[in-house]
């Protein structure tokens, strides 16, 4: 039943895109780490999503704090069919080169709007969003 709402959500418009297979930190694991994980996901998940070229990084992680992309870890996921690479910031950000993309994107929760809720004022006032006649509100 999952390759059907693959299918649907697809036939809606909706891009998959891989977020590890395990909701590992790239960031702190290591290129022979992410190959066991990759080979996971390419056994477990890939049969029904099929081939993606997208990964967002679980636990606002990224495999590189220069924005620049290189080494083992790239080679793995590079190798793995991925191009596209999505992480969080607090500034949205983007790189583009000949073999891949990096964006950098302002995750928006209530969490982070209770406790960092300044890291939006560029874009809004955390304040007046969060309202509690809505439901729970993370305290900050």
């Amino acid at each position: 039943g999952a390759k059907k709402i693959v299918a649907a959500l697809r036939e809606k418009g909706y891009e998959i895109a891989c977020y590890t297979y395990a909701n590992v930190d790239y960031g702190k694991k290591s290129a022979s780490d992410i190959q066991a994980d990759i080979s996971s996901w390419k056994v477990e998940i890939m049969p029904v999503v099929g081939t993606l070229d997208t990964l967002v990084y679980a636990k606002n992680s990224d495999i590189s704090s220069t924005g620049a992309y290189s080494g083992g870890k790239y080679n793995v996921l590079y190798e793995a069919g991925f191009r596209y690479f999505i992480s969080n910031g607090n500034k949205p950000a983007c790189t583009v080169t000949n073999t891949y993309v990096r964006q950098l994107r302002v995750m928006v929760t209530g969490t982070a709007m209770a406790h960092t809720g300044t890291m939006y004022s560029d874009f809004f006032d955390a304040k007046t969003v969060l309202d509690s006649t809505r439901g729970d509100v993370p305290q900050a």
